[in-house]
């Protein structure tokens, strides 16, 4: 489930902490799923 980045931020504080940064880390992208899933052009899968 996409929580807006919510779960992500906690992550990315993590790793961060664990001393993974750029390039092993990671970016934040808030849009994720809220902004894919709101474009009918692209793909979704279900079932």
């Amino acid at each position: 489930q996409c929580g807006s980045g919510v779960t992500a931020c906690h992550n990315l504080l993590a790793m961060a902490h664990a001393g993974l940064g750029e390039p092993l880390g990671g970016m934040l992208y808030p849009g994720s799923w809220s902004d894919w899933s709101g474009d009918p052009a692209r793909p979704i899968a279900t079932g």
